[in-house]
């Protein structure tokens, strides 16, 4: 009976043998012939045919062994034993693990991120005829990103992203200019339209965390419309990598269906039955294969939809905004907890900020609790003039729907509009500048107040800052040479705003300072006792000209005072060259010349009296002696 028994149990492992190269081979076979995912497995069963020989009819034929239980009751009680119990500690430790791991990012206090100096200019080329009609054939204009030297050095991966990016867009714009030109050589000119290709970016938010832009694409070589759309992305500022919705979401697998009840509630496109169910579906597959556009912005999460995608071309492009207020209930290690949607990380945002806005757009204001305020969205709109392209008949703001504001005194240029929000603890401004068709500019300062109201100084209806406008990126970081631009957005910290504006002094020119808001005033102050020249615009001497030499390290530490009553001073010849550097609010000028001496000399006081910042009004004298009767090369505005 025993011999039976063995034999038996030989015959049953023969068996199981058999099989499993059965199995293995029938696993190669669709692993060439239909699957590309089966090579471990083939490994695995070929390295452990034994422990599956064995063990299965180990376990059959227990109640058989129980006449060798002596020699063979402790090694078969020992790995019988042994896999029970690990058997639990391997299904039931992962959950609290990944639990931790999910959220563990909730745990970390991160420190509020520094602003990065990013601006965003247009390079293009744009094609007129040449009959005298001077209509415009077509006109590319690309927007590329521009990183602050520093910054350069601090995030190289994203100072190499931004730098493939744009050379990828040069490549693009080329191509567009070679096409249309193709098209008007070959006399396909369009009656009443152009051809054009245009790519806009909105920084939306730029610091130590995120960078984050909107991009505006549209396109047109004929037919009915152009092809346009808007997208969002955002890249992480330490690698230089896309970030995926994974990466800064807490809880993917909800999201999809709070963003449909959003753009529900938003645009009203999805009341059919059924209808809401399918764009949750398409939203769910696009957050899982990676194809979500999304940007992180310093409020909320936006996310974007083309025309078409979601609606039809005349609902345009969709998009919606998720607030960092939004939260959800998560199992954690310690049970259900109320877990922020977004991480934590990208909720962490710097006090102080200041993003561009784009005209006839609108910016929601997420943190504010619209149900106590009625206070959620900010738009300035445009109102076009009837005849000029170019021109508008003024800028007017509107708060949840309803005028605030009109200024529509005069005619401004279309491209000559600059606003920006402006977020200063639990302050929020609006700056705005026009220029108008006199070439006169305008700065106006108004606080957004949580009650829903917009106000300014209470001493005057419109904050007039003299017509200063944020100062382009290009213009004062970087040694790049720029050939052209239609645009300039920039990222700014509102504590120290770069500004640029007109100053008279040896003739008309442009300088450029720092201010920062004062929320308790609601009006702007220097930063520094300082203006450098936009330019550095030389000017010869007509004749003999005394001048204190300074030295510049000491003159420009803020500091110092320097009075411009030096001991040393040297007397310039007539025909040498001079170039403006620097000035003072009271009119005390820093220049430098060919040998690298530095010299100031100090404007004759006006007997008007100050503007706003201070600043004397126009003087044209030194010393008693007209500025023309001393220099050549000094420049008029008409």
């Amino acid at each position: 009976m025993k011999r039976a028994r063995l034999l038996f149990v030989l015959c049953l492992m023969v068996f199981t043998l058999v099989l499993a190269a059965c199995n293995k081979n029938g696993e190669l076979d669709l692993k060439t012939g239909i699957l590309e995912t089966g090579t471990p497995t083939p490994d695995e069963t070929e390295t452990t045919p034994e422990p599956t020989a064995t063990a299965e009819p180990t376990k059959e034929v227990t109640p058989t062994a129980e006449p060798t239980a002596e020699p063979t009751a402790e090694p078969t009680e020992e790995p019988a034993e042994e896999p029970t119990p690990t058997e639990p500690e391997v299904t039931e430790e992962p959950t609290p693990t990944e639990a931790e791991n999910k959220y563990a990012d909730e745990d970390i206090d991160y420190e509020k991120p520094e602003l990065l100096t990013l601006g965003a200019w247009a390079d293009g080329k744009s094609r007129y005829t040449e009959d005298g009609t001077y209509n415009k054939l077509y006109e590319v204009s690309y927007d590329m990103l521009m990183l602050g030297d520093e910054d350069k050095e601090k995030y190289p991966n994203l100072a190499l992203g931004i730098d493939v990016s744009n050379l990828e867009f040069k490549d693009y714009m080329q191509n567009a200019i070679d096409r249309f030109e193709g098209f008007v050589s070959d006399g396909n000119s369009l009656d009443d339209h152009y051809y054009f290709s245009r790519v806009k970016y909105d920084i939306l938010r730029a610091d130590s965390y995120v960078v984050s832009v909107k991009e505006s694409d549209s396109i047109y070589e004929g037919g009915v419309h152009p092809d346009s759309g808007i997208v969002g992305y955002s890249i992480d500022s330490e690698t230089g990598d896309r970030l995926t919705v994974q990466d800064v979401c807490n809880d993917p697998d909800s999201l999809g269906t709070m963003i449909a009840y959003k753009l529900e509630e938003k645009y009203g496109l999805w009341e059919e039955d059924g209808k809401i169910e399918e764009l949750t579906s398409y939203i769910d597959g696009k957050i899982a294969d990676g194809s979500q556009y999304f940007a992180v912005g310093y409020e909320g999460v936006t996310f974007f939809y083309t025309p078409y995608e979601i609606g039809t071309y005349a609902d345009g492009s969709l998009s919606v905004t998720l607030s960092f207020e939004e939260s959800f209930v998560g199992e954690t290690e310690n049970g259900p907890e109320l877990i922020g949607l977004f991480k934590k990380k990208y909720r962490t945002v710097p006090d102080n900020y200041m993003i561009t806005m784009t005209l006839g757009e609108g910016i929601d204001l997420l943190d504010i609790d619209e149900e106590k305020s009625g206070f959620s969205t900010f738009i300035a709109c445009e109102i076009p003039n009837a005849e000029y392209e170019y021109a508008l008949d003024g800028v007017y703001f509107m708060v949840n729907d309803k005028e605030m504001l009109a200024m529509n005194d005069r005619q401004f240029y279309k491209n000559e509009v600059e606003i920006n929000l402006i977020k200063m603890g639990n302050d929020r401004f609006i700056m705005m500048r026009t220029e108008q068709d006199s070439d006169d500019t305008y700065t106006y300062l108004l606080r957004l107040y949580d009650n829903g109201e917009v106000g300014c100084n209470p001493e005057r209806d419109i904050y007039d800052a003299s017509g200063f406008t944020v100062a382009p990126l290009k213009y004062v970081y970087g040694e790049e040479d720029w050939d052209y631009s239609f645009t300039d957005k920039t990222v700014y910290d509102p504590m120290n705003i770069k500004v640029n504006f007109r100053y008279d002094v040896i003739g008309t020119n442009f300088v450029r300072a720092s201010v920062h808001i004062n929320p308790d005033e609601e009006d702007f102050d220097f930063s520094g006792r300082f203006f450098e020249f936009t330019y550095r615009w030389p000017l010869t001497l007509k004749k003999d000209f005394k001048a204190g030499m300074i030295d510049p390290e000491l003159a420009f530490n803020e500091n110092e005072d320097v009075t411009g009553e030096t001991d040393a001073e040297v007397e310039l010849v007539a025909g040498e060259v001079i170039y403006l550097e620097k000035c003072t609010s009271d009119k005390q000028v820093f220049f430098s010349t060919d040998n690298g001496e530095w010299g100031t000399f100090v404007m004759d006081k006006p007997a008007d009296p100050l503007d706003e910042f201070g600043i004397y009004f126009y003087s044209s004298t030194i010393a008693g002696e007209d500025i023309d009767d001393l220099f050549e090369g000094i420049s008029y505005a008409d």
